[in-house]
């Protein structure tokens, strides 16, 4: 008896990791959405924060991971397993599709930094060539000495 027990901890366990991994999967792809209003607004400091919450996200998420595989295994290990996989496969699927979207506007994300970014290098192209312009016309006149030449002699 006291086997069955263990494994309807484990499993038990199992579950309440997938179910902590799909919280925190949900505030990242709410982290993700965030980031991407940051790009838009161009609000660069936001941006950093936001980041570096979302990497302590995947961090417990990978935390998580290392504690499911070890139950895994245990669970692996004990014979004449009955499992009912339905919940387990509904927090599964709500995971996976969590990832999806979160992939999707990270490349989303990614390509509006991109954008942006080559916003700013043909910005900063043309300043370098206006001020390229004003040196030359600049340099021409500073240059040059007005003298007097004196024929007469």
């Amino acid at each position: 008896m006291k086997d069955k027990l263990d494994q309807e901890n484990l499993i038990n366990e199992i579950i309440n990791i997938y179910k902590q991994k799909l919280l925190i999967y949900k505030q990242i792809l709410k982290l993700t959405k965030e980031q991407q209003q940051a790009i838009e607004k161009k609000e660069w400091q936001n941006l950093k924060q936001i980041i570096e919450d979302k990497e302590k996200k995947i961090n417990n998420i990978e935390k998580l991971e290392a504690q499911l595989i070890s139950y895994k295994r245990q669970l692996a290990q004990q014979n004449n397993l009955q499992l009912d996989a339905k919940e387990f496969k509904e927090i599964i699927e709500n995971i996976y599709q969590i990832m999806h979207q979160i992939n999707k506007l990270e490349k989303d994300n990614q390509e509006q930094i991109i954008n942006q970014k080559n916003k700013v290098q043909k910005k900063m192209q043309d300043i370098n060539a206006g001020l390229n312009i004003n040196r030359a016309y600049d340099g021409a006149v500073n240059n040059y000495e007005g003298k007097f030449i004196d024929n007469k002699k």
